[in-house]
């Protein structure tokens, strides 16, 4: 099955201006917001069906090409702004470049919220899992926590 649906739009003719605009091969396209806020516009895959391609993700593959499809790769929005698909402000990065995109007191929200869903037992495991010498990366994989920040913020502060 074909995934890669910003190489598909581009095949078959459709564009995004630098000004973040979608155009297919004859008009500007309205397109629509995902649930997570994100500008989308659809074309039909090959089997006739009607997929959303992320308007950001498409900016991306006109800037970059091939390697918004690399491992551990993120498309971002450098103003941390999802709505805002202008051609300077996407580029591409790993999920912790995308992190330090967003301001620092979100950031330390993010994490000081995530952290709240740990009961207090498994804070405690994840602090003497540290202490026996473990990363903040095998730590992130072992208990499947998204944020280094989240892990400093149970490791320090809770």
């Amino acid at each position: 099955m074909f995934n890669r649906y910003e190489e598909l739009a581009k095949q078959k003719g459709y564009s995004v201006d630098k000004n973040g605009d979608v155009y297919n091969k004859s008009k500007k396209l309205k397109g629509t917001f995902n649930a997570v806020g994100y500008h989308v516009f659809k074309i039909r895959n090959q089997d006739g069906e009607s997929v959303p391609v992320k308007t950001h993700r498409m900016q991306a593959y006109q800037k970059f090409g091939d390697e918004i499809y690399n491992d551990k790769i993120v498309v971002r929005h450098l103003n941390s702004i999802n709505t805002d698909n202008t051609w300077d402000n996407i580029g591409i990065g790993t999920m912790g470049d995308n992190m330090m995109d967003q301001a620092e007191e979100l950031r330390v929200k993010k994490a000081s919220n995530a952290h709240k869903k740990i009961s207090d037992e498994l804070v405690l495991e994840i602090k003497l899992y540290h202490n026996a010498g473990h990363s903040y990366k095998e730590i992130m994989e072992k208990y499947n926590i998204s944020s280094k920040g989240t892990v400093s913020y149970i490791i320090n502060k809770r």
